[in-house]
């Protein structure tokens, strides 16, 4: 994994993103027909579910992440 740079507040805002679409492609993943199979469906629900707990609990990496403007969208 990269080394973070920034402030300990922006490195939790960059984990929370990587937990956030990690569990994103795990979703979408268990969504599709090909996969909708017993236990392999359930354990990648199980580690979606997991990560957004871990990330529901974080609340100053989570608060962090809401109080920062997308750079992208502003034009900055």
């Amino acid at each position: 994994m990269a080394k973070l740079r920034g402030s300990p507040a922006t490195q939790r805002a960059t984990l929370l993103c990587s937990h956030l679409a990690a569990a994103a492609v795990v979703f979408e993943a268990a969504r599709r027909p090909a996969l909708r199979r017993g236990a392999d469906k359930q354990a990648r629900l199980n580690k979606a579910a997991c990560v957004l707990i871990r990330v529901q609990h974080d609340e100053r990496a989570r608060d962090t992440l809401m109080a920062r403007r997308p750079r992208g969208l502003t034009g900055q």
